[in-house]
């Protein structure tokens, strides 16, 4: 069998390339070494990476994929796939009233949503199947060689005029090729240990909250009052973060959890992390009660799974037949959960290549892109991870992301993305070097942000409470090129500034 295209590696991001790749009336082999269910990390989206995948559904004709964007339309159209709940963004220190909360949306209908990868990326792959990808499972890729017109499996004979590496990080083509892992400049070396639970308790909120606010300890909701929380603080990406590292909690509809964290080298060491089993888990949780009075009694479902160095930079992108994903190019830290919207993003430029013709200039210059992104996310993580001992600095630091992220998602809404070229403006001069800048303490935080803060952040006003507050966006009109005016019209009428 010839084909235009082959994908290697059918996780989320292969998955959505082949069905693209089919819409553009290219024909796909889609190659997995596994098979489906299976256990995969990445599970938190954000409100760009939804937006991306509404892109996606609407450019491409893939109406299957549209629910996925929300966590009103997934529980209507799929509610036998995991999901979890994500309004938001929430962050615990390690002392009496250090905590973030950041909303993402609204309201439930429209809010982010946790993936259970096991669910999600076997349905995907059924999806691209409908659409007449050929799919592979239990490849032996030792098979997989390059010819001189292309790419061939010796073991059926396919043949692929293109391959693409879906397979994530120190996959195929890093092996195959025996390149070097290259890694981040200035980037701490992390490790991390992570699983899937059940029985995990709602924390008992140890933080004082602002006046007329009381969450009763192990609640689920929130009291009105003058400055209300703009979310139940669990219905959430829940981190803790503490000196040397942090941890996540995502909660699925189901009743498991899926937790884990991540920590620099010295304090791993400590932890004894390199044993990668429960016992290096219990000598984690006894370190912070807080925590170990929610995991104390919780039981993993999954096995434990052990990194002994998070971070990943292969020293190639593209070449003579052949490109990566993002993610298979590299990767930082769950913080931030950048993973996801990065592999999209990647998608998006190869999908425009495949259309429009590859080219060496067109593969050059996903290259560059992909590389400058990682390396941006790679510093700006790393920022955080010197932030982590300092809570009130940490916030500080994050800050920029959700300025970032708030201000390039409306730039999109809006018809406008020109004015956020690059993920977390990765190609605005001006923006990495405010943040240079405030880093150096020659710029307020307030100042630092001024020109991308659509969002109403740094607000000492908001108690460390972020909730959507549209009129903070009208007010931020001038950044994005339109009035007051005009963005209240833009609002009445876009399907985004509602949440039915």
């Amino acid at each position: 069998m010839h084909v235009d295209l082959a994908i290697v590696g059918s996780g989320f991001g292969g998955a959505i390339l082949a069905m693209v790749a089919r819409r553009l009336g290219k024909s796909v082999l889609l190659l997995e070494r596994g098979s489906h269910p299976r256990f995969a990390i990445g599970e938190s989206t954000s409100p760009l990476m939804n937006l991306l995948i509404e892109e996606l559904a609407h450019t491409y004709d893939l109406p299957r994929l549209l629910p996925l964007a929300t966590y009103g339309t997934w529980k209507a159209h799929y509610p036998e796939l995991g999901v979890g709940l994500k309004r938001g963004f929430t962050y615990y220190g390690t002392q009496p009233g250090e905590r973030l909360l950041v909303a993402a949306s609204p309201g439930d209908p429209c809010a982010d949503t946790h993936w259970l990868r096991a669910d999600v990326d076997h349905f995907l792959v059924k999806e691209a199947i409908a659409l007449g990808v050929v799919y592979r499972d239990n490849v032996d890729l030792a098979q997989l060689e390059r010819t001189e017109n292309g790419w061939r499996t010796r073991d059926h004979g396919d043949e692929a005029d293109f391959l693409i590496d879906a397979s994530g990080p120190k996959g195929f083509l890093h092996r195959r090729q025996g390149w070097k892992e290259v890694g981040f400049c200035g980037y701490p070396n992390t490790q991390s240990l992570f699983s899937h639970f059940v029985g995990v308790k709602l924390p008992s909120y140890p933080w004082p909250l602002p006046p007329n606010n009381r969450v009763p300890s192990g609640c689920f909701g929130w009291e009105e009052g003058e400055n209300l929380l703009p979310y139940p603080p669990d219905a959430a990406a829940s981190h803790y973060i503490f000196p040397g590292g942090w941890m996540w909690i995502l909660p699925f509809d189901s009743g498991v959890t899926s937790a884990g964290f991540s920590v620099e080298d010295g304090l791993a060491d400590a932890l004894g992390l390199s044993e990668g089993n429960a016992a290096a888990w219990e000598r984690f949780l006894a370190r912070f009660p807080a925590i170990q009075a929610q995991f104390g009694d919780a039981q993993p479902i999954e096995k434990w799974h052990y990194s002994p160095k998070l971070s990943f930079r292969t020293e190639h992108v593209v070449g003579e037949g052949f490109a990566l994903l993002p993610s298979a190019v590299g990767f930082i830290d769950p913080l931030y959960s950048t993973g996801m919207p990065l592999t999209l993003l990647g998608i998006q430029r190869l999908a425009t290549l495949l259309e429009q013709g590859i080219t060496a200039e067109g593969l050059a210059s996903y290259e560059a892109t992909t590389f400058a992104e990682l390396d941006w996310v790679a510093t700006f993580i790393a920022a955080n991870y010197a932030a982590f001992a300092d809570f009130p600095r940490f916030v500080d630091t994050t800050m920029f992301y959700f300025a970032a992220a708030s201000f390039s998602e409306l730039a999109r809404r809006i018809g406008k993305p020109e004015l956020a070229q690059g993920y977390l403006l990765t190609k605005n001069a001006a923006f990495r070097e405010s943040f240079a800048a405030w880093q150096e303490n020659k710029l307020s935080l307030a100042e630092a942000i001024a020109p991308w803060n659509v969002a109403g952040l740094a607000d000492p006003g908001k108690h460390n409470l972020y909730g959507v507050d549209l009129e903070d966006v009208v007010r931020g009109g001038a950044k994005l090129g339109k009035t007051e005016a005009e963005l209240r019209e833009v609002i009445a009428t876009a399907e985004w500034a509602r949440c039915e």
